[in-house]
């Protein structure tokens, strides 16, 4: 029976047909778990096992003489090509000593190369924040200028005002209250003495 699923010529779509037939003659039922066979037909247990299988079955050689495992992964061989197995957690541990101890022999060399780095990342924090106070000193100074310029407008603006001012109290000590009505003599008479009292 197993020579007959094996037959040359036979695609992998007609074993399966062909498994499944066999599998129906023997237990009167169809396959209950093909959803089961899908799912773990490419995985790298299953594949390990199946290969493992066909070699014993050709060479009658254990897996473990004509595959040996290494700490990193265990290449396992099909018509598809390598599928790499994850490693065990013996392995995994083996792999972490191993590196804490080159760990700590590349320490020395490590730490020194993070001191250098701290260095660098120290001197480029000093040359921003240096940058940073030349910048809030430029801005110091523009605002003072500004301020400046501010203030001579206000006393350019005072300037006009007061000459303003001036001209209409000239205007004011200028008229000739003599050929006025009495009340408005009286006003301006009034408005000409308040001028005299600021001068004064």
């Amino acid at each position: 029976m197993n020579r007959w699923l094996n037959q040359s010529g036979l695609t992998e779509k007609d074993k399966v047909r062909d498994a499944k037939k066999v599998y129906k003659e023997l237990h009167k039922s169809s396959f209950p778990f093909e959803h089961c066979w899908n799912e773990l037909r490419y995985s790298p247990k299953w594949m390990e096992d199946s290969q493992s299988k066909k070699q014993k079955t050709k060479s009658g050689a254990t897996p473990s003489s004509s595959n040996p495992s290494t700490p990193e992964s265990e290449n396992i061989e099909d018509d598809s090509g390598g599928l790499e197995r994850p490693i065990g957690r013996k392995a995994a541990k083996e792999r972490a000593r191993k590196s804490k101890s080159k760990l700590s022999e590349d320490n020395n060399s490590s730490s020194t190369y993070f001191m250098k780095l701290l260095e660098e990342m120290k001197e480029e924090k000093k040359k921003m924040a240096e940058k940073k106070v030349t910048y809030m000193e430029k801005m110091v100074v523009v605002e003072q200028e500004k301020l400046v310029v501010e203030q001579e407008k206000v006393a350019i603006e005072q300037e006009k005002v007061q000459l303003e001012q001036l001209k209409e109290e000239q205007k004011i000590m200028l008229i000739d209250t003599s050929v006025m009505p009495s009340i408005q003599a009286e006003y301006f008479k009034r408005l000409q003495m308040e001028i005299v009292a600021k001068k004064m």
